[in-house]
């Protein structure tokens, strides 16, 4: 079977359309702050944009609106390719970077959600830049093909075998009859969570920009700032709990807030994941905070706490954000932040990691493993909250951990060429692969990722689009039995 290259096309299209309209905001900031070197740049790019996109659109016809499994996970690799390749043309164009390397890095970073940086003294960049930039990251955080997928119908195509490509997690969950519904409802959820944000922060003392800035950098977990010095740069707890609590509200699972729409709270806060969630989130925060305060490292009991639990939700939604230099902490309170960045937050959110159902269920087989030593004949079959998780669901979740940490380690023998030390290399990996965008060591709070080489960071780019799409879409286009015909 060969790809339906013209569907696939068409879609590629309407991204380059939204693409070029989300460029529409950042013009209009160029031109009300009178940054007349960009208001030439982004104007340019609309219209090449919307043309190529509309041009492509119309003209394109499909002979067939079918889209099969192998279809999705091509066309999910290639959007955020596509996606990140011209996020790059603002940077270049306005000389930020001169170098592609460094443009895509930046791009990748901020589409991915992971949050990564090369850049310095943001004070001094263009704003509309910075709001592209943001912006990038709150499209990439539900994932720009949800979008696409609740306007899908209206072109003809089903987007069934999309959304398994792009959803993150073991289990795809489908809450209404059709897939464009469930899109629909999802990024409705997304905008609300957006808009509530910036209200909570302009009524905290923030200005209308920087609301707009750490709204979408909170709501997508990505984590990208306009501020060199991070969220510490406003000096105001209310501000951090703010940025802090929606980060965790956008990294429970979205299906959850559409059954407690629907008015099942019990369902709600019966779900597993959610549990697990809550009582790592409180268990290491209260763990760091007692280790922080025990080594002096702040002098209260409710600054210690505060930190604790700022940096906690940090790592395990993966939105990377800091208030302070957590890599001086004591190597426990920083290994207890290293485990909870791989771990990550819920599935079907918007953040990084493993994601929780999946160390839940590796937890339920280690536990059938030891009671078959026990009892060798007994049948023990694999639950989540009394639902029996089929054998093939487990065993994909197996190679998904496989995968991940050949990934991790592998990656970071890689970057070790550069003569870095062990935990830099494999805190970058992490950072990039848990898309938490920050870490310990030479790529902590002090430091970033600009002194890689070009060639490396084009490597970083590709573990980010992995650690984004979970692996399988990047992964499979470089296996060769993909791209055979008989591949369905």
């Amino acid at each position: 079977m060969r790809f339906n290259s013209s569907a696939i096309l068409k879609i590629l299209c309407q991204i380059i359309i939204i693409i070029g309209f989300s460029m529409v905001p950042s013009l209009g900031i160029a031109i009300f702050l009178h940054e007349k070197e960009m208001v030439p740049i982004f104007f340019g790019l609309i219209v090449i944009f919307l043309c190529i996109g509309f041009i492509g659109t119309v003209n394109i016809r499909p002979a067939s609106n079918n889209l099969r499994v192998r279809d999705g996970f091509f066309l999910v690799g290639l959007t955020w390719l596509l996606a990140s390749l011209l996020g790059t043309l603002p940077y270049l164009a306005s000389g930020v970077f001169t170098s592609f390397p460094d443009a895509l890095f930046e791009s990748t970073a901020a589409f991915t959600t992971t949050g990564a940086s090369i850049l310095q003294e943001l004070e001094t960049l263009p704003r509309s830049l910075l709001f592209w930039r943001s912006l990038s990251q709150w499209l990439g955080g539900m994932g720009i093909l949800i979008f696409i997928i609740s306007i899908l119908p209206a072109l003809g195509i089903s987007g069934q075998k999309i959304a398994k490509a792009e959803a993150t997690g073991p289990i795809l969950d489908k809450f209404t009859p059709k897939m464009s519904d469930s899109a629909k409802v999802l990024y409705l959820i997304y905008f609300l969570f957006t808009a509530l944000c910036l209200i909570l922060l302009l009524f905290n003392g923030m200005d209308l920009f920087d609301a707009f800035i750490y709204s979408f950098s909170s709501v997508s977990t990505g984590g990208l700032v306009c501020h060199s010095d991070g969220i510490a740069h406003f000096d105001s707890r209310s501000i951090e709990l703010i940025i802090s609590f929606f980060a965790i509200f956008s990294s429970v699972n979205f299906t959850l807030y559409y059954i407690l729409l629907r008015g099942r709270w019990k369902d709600f806060f019966r779900n597993c994941e959610l549990q697990v969630f809550a009582c790592l989130l409180l268990a290491s925060t209260a763990l760091i905070s007692v280790n922080l305060f025990a080594h002096n490292v702040f002098d209260s009991v409710s600054e210690s706490l505060h930190y604790a639990f700022v940096h906690v939700t940090a790592f395990i939604t993966s939105a990377g954000y800091f208030c302070t230099n957590f890599d001086t902490w004591p190597a426990f309170s920083k290994s207890v932040l290293f485990v909870l960045a791989m771990i990550g937050g819920c599935s079907a959110s918007t953040c990084g990691g493993l994601k929780i159902i999946r160390v839940i269920v590796l937890f339920r087989v280690f536990v059938q493993g030891l009671r078959k030593k026990l009892h060798p004949r007994a049948v023990i079959p694999v639950k989540v909250q009394d639902h029996i998780i089929p054998e093939e669901t487990v065993f994909s979740i197996f190679v998904y951990f496989f995968l991940y940490l050949f990934t991790l380690f592998a990656s970071a023998l890689i970057l070790s060429f550069q003569q870095i030390d062990l935990m830099s290399a494999l805190s970058a990996v992490s950072a990039l692969l848990n898309t938490t965008g920050t870490g310990f060591g030479l790529v902590g709070p002090a430091g970033n990722f600009a002194f890689f080489s070009p060639g490396l960071k084009l490597f970083l780019c590709i573990l980010m689009l992995i650690g984004r799409l979970e692996m399988y879409a990047i992964i499979f286009l470089f296996i060769p039995s993909f791209w055979k015909p008989s591949v369905k």
